[in-house]
Formats: C-alpha cells, structure tokens, sequence
C-alpha cells in the first residue's frame, strides 16, 4: 500500500504539472523580439565620440596603430575591419588606454561600440 502510495505521488498524479508551460519571452500583445526594429547607427555620434576619444593618438600625424581616425570623414568613407577593431578595442576598455587624458562614461562607450558595430556590419 505505501508503495502504491509512493508510485502515485512520484507519477505526476498533480494534473496541472502537466500543463503546457507559457513562454516565458512572449507577453500578450507584444512584438516578438524579432520584429523589434533596428536602431540606425548615426554616424555623426560615433565621429564625435572618435574625435573626442581617439583623434589624440590616432590622427593624420601620430598614427598609433596604423589608425588615423580623420580618413573617416562620411559614411562613405567607413572602413569595416577598422571599425569592428576600434569597437572590440573599446569594448574590452583596451581604448582609449588607462594614461589617456580623457576617458568616456560607460555610457559614451557602450553608445561608441554599438554605432561602430552597426556601421561596421
């Protein structure tokens, strides 16, 4: 008798824990995350951020790192493998360096390394 006891109790004998489960990412009336629209990378941002942060050391006179950062003058003049190492480089905070004079918030990086991803693609 225990043993029946057990084997019902162990069986799932609670219907509703043989429900179907809702979906934990859809919520009624929502877009799925799919659908949400992309936001456009504004170039003029990520330039102001790269003037501000990177023209110091990376211009048409020093150069570090081969990058001069004024060739990017347009849209049109985005260099993507540049670009996806000038995000990864700040992403990972290795840019600008710690001795830089001026460093960007969280937030200015975050915007910088977003914009020079979706230029970049």
């Amino acid at each position: 008798m225990v043993l029946l006891a057990f084997a019902i109790g162990c069986s799932g004998g609670d219907s509703s824990a043989d429900a179907p489960k809702p979906d934990s990412n859809a919520s009624s009336g929502d877009k799925p995350a799919d659908d949400a629209p992309v936001a456009k990378a504004d170039f003029a941002s990520v330039k102001t951020g790269m003037d501000s942060f990177c023209l110091p050391c990376h211009n048409a006179t020093n150069k570090q790192g081969g990058l001069d950062v004024t060739a990017f003058k347009t849209e049109a003049d985005i260099d993507k493998a540049a670009f996806a190492k000038m995000a990864s480089e700040l992403e990972s905070k290795k840019m600008p360096p710690g001795k830089a004079e001026k460093q960007p918030t969280d937030e200015e990086r975050a915007a910088m390394v977003t914009g020079l991803k979706a230029l970049g693609m």
